[in-house]
Parts: C-alpha cells; sequence; structure tokens
C-alpha cells in the first residue's frame, strides 16, 4: 500500500512502512537557443507546489474519509470526505486531538488502542473487531463507521492515518431487513397456529356432523327391508350400499388428513410409524421405513414442534413418491429432551424445479422451509451421497 503525506512543502512516499522523501528540485537554469540542429528540450518536470496542489487533489477526492493524526494523536489532515462525514471543516479540524470525533465513552480506550498499535509496528490494522465502531459527528450524533489505520515513521515523526466510511445507511438497511425477517417469522407462527386450530375445528365438524349422518345413513340402509328380489331392485340397493361405504372412507381419509392420528396422545414416533403403515398398505412396490430408537420414541416435544415435524415428514414422503418415484423412502428420527432430527431420504431420481413450489393442499419445499422457521427450526433438501434426496429437520431447544 502506498502513502502520501504532505509535510513542510514536500512530499513524503510511502511503501509498506519505509519512506522516501523528495526535496524541492532547484531551478533549471535558462540559455539563450545555440546555432545548430534543434534539439528536443526534455518535458518539464513539476516543481514541489505543483506535486502537493495534485496530491491534496487527490486526498480530497477520495470518496472515504481520510484523517491523518501525529504522535500525540493530534490532527494533521482532514479530507474532503472527512468534513462531510463529520459535519466539521478542515479549519476547525486540524490540530484538535481525534478523541474530539470518538463518542466520550471510548475515548480512553481508543486512545491506549492507538498507542498499542504504535507499539507492533503493523503497518495496516483494521479498528474494531470485524465489525461496526462508533463515531461522532461535530453537532454530536453517533453514528456506525468502518475504519482501518495505518502507521508510517517520517523522519523520527510518527503518523497514523485512518480511512473512514460511514455505513450509516447500510446499518439502517441491516435493521429493517432484520426487522421484516422476524415480522414475518412471527406472521408465519401466527399462521401455522391458525392452520392448526382452524383443521381441528374442521376436523371436529366432520366428525361430529357428516360423519355422524353418514353412520346414521347407513345403519338406515342395513335395517330397510331388501323388498322382493329382482334385478331391477338389487342393482340400485348394491350401487347405494357402495356408495355409502365410499364416502364413509373419503370422510375418514379428510379426517386423516386434517388431523394427524394419534400425534397429540401418543406423540410424534406413533404418529409417524402409522402414517407410513397407512400409505404402505396403499402402494405396491414401494417400502416405508421409520428408523427410531426406542428411548426416542418414547419422547415427548412440545405441540409445535412435533406438529411442524410431521407435516414436514408428511409432504417430503409424498413428494419423494409423486415426484422422485423412489421405491425406498426411509423417515429417520433422532433427538433428546431438548433437540430433535428428523431425516426424510429416498432413492427416487430426485425431485424436478417445481416440487419447490406449493400445490393446493401441500406445502412445497417453501412451506416446509417455513414451518420449520415459525419453530426455529433449521431446514435442507439436498442430494442423498448413495442417490436420491435428503430432507433434513433439525431443532434445538435454545431457551
Amino acid at each position: 500500500m502506498v502513502w502520501l503525506t504532505i509535510s513542510n512543502n514536500r512530499f513524503e512516499t510511502t511503501i509498506e512502512g519505509s519512506s522516501a522523501v523528495s526535496a524541492p528540485m532547484p531551478a533549471r537554469e535558462l540559455r539563450p537557443p545555440t546555432a545548430g540542429p534543434s534539439v528536443p528540450s526534455p518535458a518539464r518536470r513539476p516543481g514541489p507546489a505543483h506535486s502537493e496542489a495534485r496530491l491534496m487533489a487527490l486526498f480530497d477526492s477520495a470518496m472515504d474519509g481520510i484523517v491523518t493524526i501525529d504522535g500525540a494523536q493530534r490532527i494533521v489532515m482532514f479530507n474532503k470526505a472527512a468534513e462531510r462525514m463529520f459535519r466539521c471543516p478542515a479549519s476547525t479540524a486540524l490540530g484538535q486531538p481525534i478523541t474530539l470525533f470518538v463518542p466520550e465513552r471510548f475515548r480512553a480506550h481508543h486512545a491506549r488502542h492507538v498507542e498499542a498499535f504504535g507499539a507492533t509496528g503493523t503497518t495496516v490494522r483494521q479498528l474494531g473487531r470485524g465489525g461496526a465502531i462508533s463515531a461522532l459527528r461535530a453537532d454530536g450524533e453517533e453514528f456506525p463507521i468502518e475504519a482501518s489505520i495505518s502507521q508510517v515513521d517520517l523522519a523520527g515523526q510518527k503518523l497514523y492515518t485512518v480511512i473512514l466510511r460511514d455505513i450509516t445507511e447500510r446499518v439502517r438497511a441491516e435493521a429493517a431487513l432484520l426487522r421484516y425477517q422476524n415480522e414475518l417469522s412471527e406472521l408465519t407462527r401466527r399462521l401455522m397456529r391458525q392452520e392448526k386450530e382452524t383443521t381441528r375445528q374442521l376436523a371436529q365438524a366432520l366428525h361430529d356432523q357428516l360423519g355422524q349422518t353418514l353412520t346414521a345413513i347407513r345403519l338406515a340402509f342395513d335395517a330397510a327391508p331388501a323388498g322382493s328380489p329382482s334385478a331391477a331392485v338389487d342393482r340400485p340397493r348394491e350401487r347405494l350400499d357402495r356408495l355409502i361405504d365410499q364416502a364413509i372412507r373419503e370422510v375418514r381419509q379428510v379426517l386423516v388428513e386434517l388431523r394427524p392420528p394419534l400425534l397429540d396422545d401418543h406423540g410424534l414416533a406413533a404418529a409417524l410409524d402409522n402414517e407410513l403403515q397407512s400409505r404402505d398398505r396403499r402402494l405396491a412396490g414401494v417400502d416405508l421405513l421409520l428408523e427410531v430408537e426406542p428411548d426416542v420414541a418414547r419422547l415427548r416435544w412440545p405441540a409445535d414442534i412435533e406438529h411442524a415435524a410431521f407435516m414436514v415428514a408428511r409432504e417430503a414422503t409424498s413428494n419423494a413418491l409423486r415426484h422422485a418415484r423412489a421405491s425406498l423412502v426411509r423417515v429417520v428420527l433422532a433427538g433428546g429432551a431438548r433437540h430433535l432430527r428428523l431425516e426424510v431420504v429416498d432413492d427416487g431420481r430426485g425431485w424436478p424445479r417445481d416440487a419447490q413450489n406449493a400445490r393446493p393442499g401441500h406445502l412445497g419445499v417453501v412451506g416446509m422451509r417455513e414451518r420449520a422457521l415459525a419453530i426455529g427450526a433449521s431446514f435442507t433438501v439436498e442430494p442423498n451421497p448413495e442417490g436420491g434426496t435428503l430432507v433434513c429437520l433439525a431443532w434445538e431447544d435454545v431457551a
């Protein structure tokens, strides 16, 4: 890194800690032209004043604030960007201690930090611990900056140069983004709770009303006299019999979809086992396996954690069967009293891009991720090293 410093009408160039000082150039002697072939004169070299002006122009054109202080930590150079940043003209800042622009609670620490840096011999160092530090404008407003400090010895004089960048807008944008993410997470949690309550109420209504009505129809139909045995009567009766059975099965299946059986009363492991067994009976040529240690199978987690994990496992299994055409799907449940890890591993051909999106009645990858975020869990979907896809949800109670 090259540093240029103006001192006593001379300019000094410093490269990585070493310095070279240029003395003023002597005036060139002017002689009248002599006879003979014309010889082009060499280009006129700029004098010290011209070099100083060019250096100051470069110094003041920098987008970042540049402040140079001496060994006593008093300001000796203050560029235009620093003027704008600190809302202080250079004429006021020059000669003042650098702590003028440091919040009072940090001034003693800042002075010690500069002294310690000077003793290290290190050429350049970032101020702060890799993040923003606080600075103070002339009007008393604190603001965040990023800064680096360098040092150089010139003719026995220690000089420190600080390059500063005002990151107020960036910090505000990051804070706004974090606030938006927190609000979105809270909204997601509320929606998940509302979804759970709505599905519970709907399942209750289907069970208590439509389910009871269908049961009554079945009992009434079975109790009704068959009438005269004839093909004209038997065929409609048989068809009605089948329709009643079909309606009862469909209502039961909807209840299963809306309210996972066994989850509330017996826990996540029992509900997952029931889910996979019910699917396995309807599928040919597909193996659905639950892998869980006995001690883990007896564990209970908070209701919202179990519900989210179950719904993610259900959706991941559906995607593996629907999109990846898997012949083997393994659901692996592990964890302890305050942590849980759920993996759904298939041997299929991978999920297509449209599996990333939700479809009516299903979550999609985005929905599964939102369920995980709503309970403070991590969620990943990645290729399985042995082929297929690995879906993982990991939750830990950090309270």
